[in-house]
């Protein structure tokens, strides 16, 4: 389900975006949605985490070549965990 796309919930919410993004996650991405719905409408994810229902987004780079912009490549997103250790007192 990785796709590119003119869309951007946080900057341009309901509208196009003014820049590409390359977005991966669930598949309830949309123009504008909310933590509850992006949860209810989603049913898939291309995550390695298949409970993980986010949706991740990074611009896109391009290179303009005479006038006709081509998209760099990039990789496939993965979302990174982390892990702390709990705090001890001395």
């Amino acid at each position: 389900m990785m796709s590119y796309g003119r869309l951007d919930p946080i900057i341009a919410p309901g509208a196009v975006s003014p820049h590409v993004h390359q977005i991966s996650g669930s598949n309830g991405m949309q123009a504008t949605y909310d933590y509850n719905t992006l949860r209810s409408e989603s049913t898939c994810t291309n995550i390695l985490v298949q409970d993980d229902l986010s949706n991740y987004w990074v611009s896109e780079f391009a290179v303009d070549r005479e006038s006709s912009f081509t998209l760099t490549p990039t990789s496939r997103l993965l979302p990174c965990t982390t892990t702390t250790a709990p705090a001890t007192t001395p």
